[in-house]
């Protein structure tokens, strides 16, 4: 009885097989990568140019008076949530001179 690899047809499967899984995990590298670019791009794209333009139309000189509270603290969180943060806005903690 002959051996299976020199049967063409389980030949050609195997090595058709081995290609397609070869050419899908290069286009799946490909497109992750490029989609995490776009992304990047897309949130610098957001920070550098909306919320700059946006943040300058709302801010006053007296905001930078003293460190915000009460009523003008919440007015101001409501608007940069409202206005400012979406699903692509990377979030950080920052922390003043005294750690808080």
């Amino acid at each position: 009885m002959r051996c299976l690899w020199e049967n063409l047809l389980i030949r050609f499967s195997v090595v058709s097989l081995v290609v397609l899984v070869t050419v899908a995990a290069s286009i799946a590298l490909f497109v992750s990568d490029r989609m995490q670019r776009d992304a990047i791009t897309e949130v610098i794209d957001h920070v550098t140019l909306t919320t700059t333009t946006m943040a300058l139309d709302y801010l006053e000189p007296d905001h930078f008076e003293g460190p915000m509270a009460g009523e003008r603290l919440k007015e101001f969180d409501r608007w940069v949530r409202a206005y400012l943060l979406n699903s692509l806005t990377p979030m950080a903690k920052v922390w003043g001179q005294t750690e808080t």
